[in-house]
C-alpha cells in the first residue's frame, strides 16, 4: 500500500509536466516549419514592427506575412497592399 502512495503522486507530476499545448509565449503563434515548431510574433500593425523579431509575423487575416524592402507578402509570395486593413 505504501508503494501506491508514492507512485501515484510521482506519476501525476510526470503526466502534468508532459502537458501539450501552445509552446509559444503571449504575442506569438506556433508555426510548423521543417518538422519543427517555431514561434512567430503577432502582427500588431506596420508601424509597430520590432526589427529584433525579424521580418516574419503572424497576421490574423493573411496568416504568415513577411516584409522585404518595404513590401509585404503572404506565404504564397502574393503582395499585400493594405496590410493594416
Amino acid at each position: 500500500m505504501k508503494f501506491l502512495k508514492i507512485i501515484v503522486p510521482v506519476a501525476s507530476v510526470l503526466v502534468m509536466s508532459c502537458e501539450t499545448g501552445d509552446p509559444c509565449d503571449d504575442g506569438f503563434k506556433p508555426h510548423q516549419q521543417n518538422g519543427q515548431t517555431i514561434c512567430i510574433p503577432d502582427f500588431l500593425g506596420a508601424k509597430n514592427l520590432n526589427p529584433k523579431l525579424g521580418n516574419t509575423y503572424f497576421h490574423k487575416k493573411y496568416g504568415i506575412v513577411t516584409i522585404q524592402n518595404g513590401i509585404w507578402k503572404d506565404d504564397r509570395n502574393q503582395i499585400i497592399d493594405n496590410i493594416d486593413e
